[in-house]
């Protein structure tokens, strides 16, 4: 979606790019056990480094137009739901999943099997949210291409150029 938002729509190129090598970067972090397992260990973090060091070099160097368009984004309910969603994947999952606080809510009951599923339900919704954000945009940024071609004088106007 966010590959059609950018190349087809060419809308908030650079804002999508960076939110597609987000989504990348997770979904390499996330085969983590398999890259180790079948490729050596810390492939990941290699393939995340060359795919966030040069949207991030792109992204700098383009940064007006960035925050042009991020100034946009950032008031969508994409970007709120893109939030909560990083923030449910990235943060409460791992406070959620910490084994001492379920060694203390189970106590002689614990078992590790339990605390690893209850954190990758807390990540799945997360990763939920961020898919659903991502629909979002899609459907904003289709209305907003939409608009540019039936009227392009009102898209200068409220929206931020495409180079």
């Amino acid at each position: 979606m966010l590959i059609y938002i950018r190349q087809v729509l060419k809308v908030w190129p650079t804002v999508t790019l960076l939110l597609l090598a987000f989504v990348a970067a997770s979904l390499v972090r996330e085969q983590d056990y398999f890259l180790d397992s079948y490729v050596a260990d810390n492939t990941w973090k290699v393939l995340v480094a060359l795919i966030i060091l040069p949207t991030l070099f792109w992204v700098v160097k383009r940064r007006q137009c960035f925050l042009d368009e991020f100034a946009y984004y950032s008031n969508t309910f994409a970007f709120g739901l893109f939030t909560a969603g990083v923030l449910t994947t990235y943060i409460f999952s791992r406070l959620y999943g910490r084994q001492e606080f379920w060694q203390a809510v189970l106590e002689d009951n614990f078992v590790r099997h339990f605390k690893d599923v209850a954190e990758e339900v807390v990540e799945l919704l997360g990763y939920s949210l961020i898919l659903i954000a991502t629909l979002e945009l899609l459907l904003l940024a289709r209305r907003i291409y939409l608009t540019r071609q039936t009227s392009p004088l009102t898209s200068l106007l409220t929206y931020p150029a495409v180079n």
